[in-house]
């Protein structure tokens, strides 16, 4: 299950990678489907997975005699956790572009040019 859940995180950054791309290359219809198109892929076999290891996880923990794990609530308190961390990494995601991304001042295309290019490195970075 490991080697797919990695697999699963390398989908998603190329899927996203493919949305950044599809907004340089404009002109390339494939790029706008390609993008969403590989993070649900990445979204299946990352739910697959993440069943496998909650199951394991649950039935691994001490019960009292006679009580069976309660998958629903394990994986409850994963999707919790899940989208807790989602919004906390968006909220820092829009701080750090907001203070090192400062849009250009005009509407030239060499500034827009430039704010791709830099959206493009601090994706890379930050992946």
């Amino acid at each position: 299950p490991y080697s797919f859940r990695l697999t699963s995180e390398v989908l998603s950054a190329i899927g996203h990678f493919l949305e950044v791309l599809a907004g340089i290359f404009s002109g390339h219809v494939a790029l706008l489907y390609m993008g969403p198109l590989v993070c649900s892929i990445s979204g299946s076999v990352g739910g697959a997975v993440r069943s496998v290891i909650l199951q394991h996880f649950g039935l691994g923990g001490k019960l009292p005699p006679g009580d069976k794990p309660n998958f629903g609530d394990i994986s409850l308190k994963e999707s919790n956790q899940d989208k807790a961390g989602k919004i906390v990494g968006l909220v820092a995601g829009i701080a750090l572009l907001l203070n090192i991304c400062k849009p250009a001042s005009d509407d030239s295309e060499e500034a827009e040019d430039e704010s791709l290019r830099r959206t493009l490195v601090f994706f890379a970075a930050l992946s």
